[in-house]
């Protein structure tokens, strides 16, 4: 055989070693996560209407916050403590609403901001005398305890972690930028 055949065969072959523990590979660290789906479309008086993704760890306590007439948050907390949230409820705070408080007024009024309300005095008004929330707002630190935190405000859904030791980080953030919405067809 000549010598160029057997190095292509050698080369194909290594390749393929590689395909192959890729494979391996990223099967196995997606074994230890969970795709959660959440449908916020039973909102009664609102006009939004999405489904959400996204790819969590596993082993986690799922709890369901229901706001009344006006949204529902979804939290997982770990055995360590921390946690991920999605929520699309004006009216309850997010576990990261006191790590925002801790950025300073401008910043807590600026995140929680009543769009409809600010839109409304500025038109009453003649200009624009308050910034509107833009569609996309994120927010992160360090909490009292030491422990990272990070808070996303994506057309009006929350999107965020809270307690995450410095060695999870990546980790915890790839589980956000997971994070993909799908708007539904209005009722």
């Amino acid at each position: 055989m000549k010598k160029g055949v057997i190095n292509i065969k050698l080369c194909l072959m290594k390749n393929f070693v590689v395909i192959i523990v890729l494979m391996i590979t990223s099967c196995a660290s997606k074994s230890g996560m969970d795709k959660i789906v959440c449908t916020f479309d039973d909102v009664p008086n609102e006009q939004f209407n999405a489904k959400c993704f996204m790819t969590v760890p596993k082993n986690y306590h799922f709890t369901k916050i229901i706001a009344g007439n006006s949204g529902y948050e979804i939290r997982l907390t770990y055995e360590d403590g921390s946690i991920i949230y999605l929520s699309h409820s004006p009216s309850t705070r997010p576990p990261n609403y006191e790590n925002i408080k801790n950025l300073g007024d401008s910043l807590l009024q600026y995140r929680f901001q009543n769009k409809e309300l600010a839109m409304a005095v500025n038109c009453v008004l003649g200009y624009d005398a308050i910034q509107i929330l833009s569609d996309t707002i994120q927010l992160s630190g360090m909490n009292q305890n030491k422990l990272f935190w990070k808070d996303i405000c994506f057309y009006g859904v929350s999107i965020g972690y809270d307690n995450v030791r410095t060695e999870k980080i990546v980790f915890y953030d790839r589980c956000i930028e997971s994070f993909k919405m799908k708007f539904l067809k209005s009722k």
